[in-house]
């Protein structure tokens, strides 16, 4: 179902969805950013254009638990002083979402993406730092397959580091596994991160292993420090599949 036609070039200003329901169902493709949306799941799909050598770039997006009325009644489009479209975020289930942002070229991209990713990560390390029990291991995961986007960091405790060594004795590496741990994940800003790689140009450099260097980085150090280490302490940090 569609929902809006959300057009690149309007005037200055921040417009919400009703001044876009009835916009032009006629319009190019390259000309607008059409909201298709499904009940079952709660789905946002639409096409961004990509400021790119290929004057034809795009990417496609899509965006899960998104109810419709908050959707509708929060999004906001804003538009520079040209009349370009900046930027589109809605208010979902209490927090600003990003479903679209306009980069001028890919150092304006990577300006933008680095400053979310150090903010993401200093999110994390605040949640990491309330753990007071002894921890031997802080892991850091992320996965991209092009659809999702994910990065998340796991606390294991000394104690149970110890139960799990004991349970396998003759695996020496078990305790270095994330998944024999009983720790939630930490997530970071997954959807934020979805949609700033998404709207970037990743021909010409991987903005989302970008992120992830940023972010992996400023966790290994500045996260211990919070933390009541023991001295086999170690950081670990990979991609899953």
């Amino acid at each position: 179902m569609l929902l809006c036609n959300i057009p690149i070039q309007y005037k200055e200003g921040v417009f919400g969805f009703y001044e876009f329901e009835d916009y032009a169902n006629d319009m190019e493709d390259s000309q607008i950013i059409a909201l298709d949306y499904t009940d079952y799941g709660e789905i946002v799909e639409y096409t961004v254009p990509i400021v790119s050598e290929d004057d034809d770039a795009s990417n496609d997006l899509t965006l899960y638990g998104i109810p419709e009325d908050e959707l509708v009644q929060t999004l906001q489009a804003a538009y520079n002083k040209n009349g370009r479209l900046e930027k589109i975020t809605a208010h979902i289930k209490d927090k600003e979402m990003l479903l679209y942002i306009y980069y001028e070229n890919r150092e304006a991209a990577k300006q933008e993406i680095q400053k979310f990713a150090l903010e993401t990560a200093d999110a994390m390390i605040a949640e990491i730092a309330k753990c007071k029990e002894e921890v031997s291991r802080l892991f850091v995961e992320y996965f991209e397959d092009g659809e999702a986007m994910d990065f998340h960091a796991g606390i294991g405790t000394k104690a149970e580091k110890t139960a799990i060594e004991q349970k396998y004795p003759n695996d020496k590496d078990v305790g270095d596994g994330f998944g024999n741990y009983s720790s939630d994940y930490i997530n970071g800003n997954n959807k934020g991160l979805y949609t700033r790689v998404k709207c970037a140009d990743n021909e010409s450099m991987d903005f989302f292993y970008y992120a992830v260097e940023i972010m992996e980085k400023h966790i290994q150090e500045k996260a211990p420090e919070f933390l009541n280490r023991t001295e086999d302490f170690r950081f670990i940090s990979y991609q899953y599949d």
